[in-house]
C-alpha cells in the first residue's frame, strides 16, 4: 500500500499519462515506477490469498463472506461516491504554470524534423497531427521529415492523427506516402486506435494540453478517417514482433469491441484492486465448494511444489499465458491495470494466479520458511537480470519480454517474502501502527497527491526535492488523519477492525475498576 503512494506519486515526473506534468522531468524515475509496479500488486493478491484461506480454514465461509464484505466491498462502494469523484475534481483544477514541461510542440528552423520530444517520446509530426495544424504539418515534410517515422511507443503520425479524430490530417497524410498498415508496439493498425474509449482520449488530450474537442466531434473525425483508410485486415501476416492473430484478437474484442466499455471504462480508479479482490473472493468460495466436495485435490497435496524451487516448473508458465495478453493501451513493464466494471480475463487470471498459489501455499504449512529461504539470491537475479532485460526488449522481442517480466514478479514476490521473514522475526510495535495505518493511507492518498503534484509541478525546484515534499507531506497528513479521526472510529473498524484501547487509558480503566470494587469491599 505504501509502494502504491510512492508510485502515484512519482507519476508526474517521468511523462507518463497522468494528470499533472512537472517542469522538472526526472525521467529515471520512470524505471522506479516500474520495477515497483511490475510485482507490487502481484505480491498483494499472493498476501490476500494466503489470509483469505487462513480464514476459511478457521472460521468458515460465511465469516469469511461476512468479514470481506465489511473490509472490501464496503469500503470499495464508500470511495465510489467519495474519494473517486474528489479525485476527479482534484484533477480538474487549473493551477497556472509559470514554466512549460520540455514538450516540443512546433518546429523552429534549423531544428531536426525527426526530433522527439524528451517528455513524451512523440516526434514533431505527430504533434502537429494531434494537434491539426496542417501547416506544421506540411512544413515539416518539406524539411524532410520522415512520415512513418515513430514514437517510443511504435505509433506513427498517421495513429495519432486517427486517435484524435483529425480528418485533414489523416487525408494528407495518406496523400503523402502515411502507410496505413503499420502497426505500433502493440500491434495495431491506425484503423484500431479509431476503437479506442473516448473517455479515455479526453483525459489524456487535456494531459497532453491538446487543443480541446468534445468526443462527439472525436467520434466524428474518426468515422471519416476510416473510410478512408482500407479495411482492417485479420492479424495474420505483417505482425508486430511479439504479437499474432490471438493476441490481435483478444486486445480487439478488450479495447475496441461492442463490449469494450465494461473493460475499459473509468470507473474504480485506483480502488480497482478492491473490486478485483471481490471477485476473488467468489472464485474461491467456488473452490470451497468443490474442495468440500472432494472435486479437486486439497492444498496440503502441493506441499511439495510449492515450498520448493520446482513449482516455478508450473508458475512461470502459467503466468505467461496470462503476461502474453498484456499491453491493452501499449507496451508497458508489468501488468495491466483496469478499472471498468468487469476485470479483463487475462487480468484476472494473471492476479488469481497469484491470489490462489497464497491460498495453497497457507495449507503448505511452510514453518521451515523454505519459500523466499534463498532471496538474496532471487532480488539479485530479479533486479539485476529480468528488470534490464524485461525492460530492453519490451517493444522489439515481445516473447522475450514476457518471460523476463514474469520471472521478475515471482522471483521478487518470492525474494521481498523472505527477506521480511529474516529481517522481522519479532513484532514491531511502528510498522503495526504502520500496517494498520496503511489502508487508510492507501485509500485517501491520490486527492492530496494530486493537488501536491499540482502545485509544485511550476516551482524551479529539483524534481527529487518536490517528490520528497510530495511523498512527506502526504505521508504526514495522512497519517494525522488515521490517528485523529480513523483509528478509534467507526470507519476504523469497518476498515482494520476495532482497535486496542491504547495503553494509557487501559491502566487508567483498571485504577478505576480496582478503587471501585476497593470501595464497594469496605462499605
Amino acid at each position: 500500500m505504501l509502494m502504491g503512494i510512492a508510485l502515484h506519486s512519482a507519476m508526474s515526473f517521468f511523462g507518463a499519462p497522468w494528470p499533472v506534468q512537472d517542469s522538472q522531468q526526472l525521467p529515471l524515475l520512470g524505471l522506479l515506477v516500474a520495477s515497483i509496479h511490475g510485482f507490487r500488486m502481484a505480491l498483494f493478491f499472493l498476501v490476500s490469498g494466503f489470509f483469505t484461506a487462513m480464514l476459511w480454514r478457521k472460521r468458515g465461509a460465511m465469516a469469511l463472506l461476512k468479514q470481506r464484505t465489511q473490509r472490501v466491498l464496503i469500503p470499495l462502494l464508500i470511495g465510489l461516491v467519495t474519494i473517486i469523484p474528489l479525485f476527479r475534481w482534484v484533477s480538474s483544477l487549473s493551477i497556472p504554470s509559470t514554466a512549460q514541461p520540455p514538450v516540443i510542440r512546433s518546429y523552429t528552423e534549423g531544428q531536426d524534423p525527426n526530433a522527439r520530444d524528451p517528455q513524451f517520446g512523440a516526434t514533431l509530426l505527430s504533434w502537429a497531427a494531434m494537434q491539426g495544424d496542417l501547416k506544421m504539418t506540411q512544413k515539416l515534410l518539406e524539411k524532410g521529415a520522415d512520415i512513418n517515422a515513430t514514437n517510443t511507443d511504435g505509433s506513427t503520425p498517421l495513429h495519432s492523427a486517427v486517435f484524435i479524430g483529425r480528418e485533414t490530417l489523416c487525408r494528407y497524410l495518406l496523400d503523402h506516402g502515411a502507410n496505413p498498415l503499420a502497426r505500433n508496439a502493440n500491434g495495431q493498425l491506425p484503423a484500431q486506435t479509431a476503437n479506442l474509449d473516448l473517455k479515455a482520449t479526453t483525459y489524456l488530450m487535456g494531459m497532453l494540453q491538446l487543443p480541446p474537442r468534445s468526443p462527439e466531434d472525436i467520434q466524428k473525425g474518426r468515422d471519416l478517417c476510416l473510410k478512408m483508410l482500407p479495411p482492417t485486415p485479420l492479424p495474420t501476416a505483417g505482425v508486430a514482433p511479439g504479437s499474432n492473430s490471438l493476441r490481435d484478437r483478444y486486445l480487439a474484442f478488450v479495447t475496441g469491441g461492442n463490449l469494450s466499455w465494461l473493460f475499459t471504462l473509468s470507473l474504480f480508479e485506483h480502488l480497482w484492486f478492491l473490486w478485483f479482490l471481490c471477485w476473488m473472493i467468489g472464485f474461491f468460495l467456488i473452490w470451497t465448494v468443490l474442495e468440500d466436495k472432494q472435486m479437486i485435490p486439497t492444498g496440503q497435496k502441493f506441499r511439495s511444489w510449492i515450498i520448493t524451487p520446482r513449482r516455478f516448473l508450473w508458475l512461470i508458465p502459467l503466468s505467461c499465458m496470462a503476461q502474453y495478453f498484456m499491453g491493452m493501451s501499449g507496451p508497458t513493464f508489468g501488468p495491466d491495470t483496469a478499472t471498468g466494471l468487469i476485470p479483463p480475463p487475462h487480468l484476472l487470471f494473471y492476479y488469481g494466479i497469484f491470489f490462489f498459489f497464497g491460498a495453497l501455499y497457507y495449507d503448505a504449512d511452510d514453518r521451515e520458511g523454505a519459500l523466499g529461504s534463498h532471496w538474496a539470491i532471487a532480488l539479485s537475479i530479479a533486479m539485476l537480470v529480468a528488470f534490464p532485460v524485461g525492460m530492453a526488449t519490451l517493444t522489439w522481442l515481445r516473447p522475450v519480454s514476457d518471460l523476463f517480466q514474469v520471472c521478475y514478479a515471482w522471483l521478487m514476490v518470492c525474494g521481498t517474502i523472505g527477506l521480511f521473514r529474516k529481517l522481522l522475526r519479532r513484532e514491531n510495535s511502528v510498522l503495526r501502527y504502520l500496517s494498520d495505518a496503511s489502508y487508510w493511507m492507501y485509500l485517501a492518498h491520490l486527492p492530496l497527491v494530486v493537488y501536491l503534484q499540482q502545485v509544485l509541478s511550476p516551482l524551479p525546484l529539483p524534481g527529487i526535492l518536490k517528490l520528497a515534499l510530495i511523498l512527506t507531506v502526504s505521508s504526514a497528513f495522512l497519517l494525522l488523519t488515521y490517528q485523529f479521526c480513523v483509528r478509534y472510529t467507526p470507519i476504523g473498524v469497518l476498515l482494520n477492525g476495532r482497535r486496542a484501547i491504547p495503553e494509557k487509558k487501559l491502566v487508567a480503566n483498571q485504577i478505576i475498576k480496582q478503587d471501585t470494587i476497593i470501595k464497594e469491599s469496605s462499605e
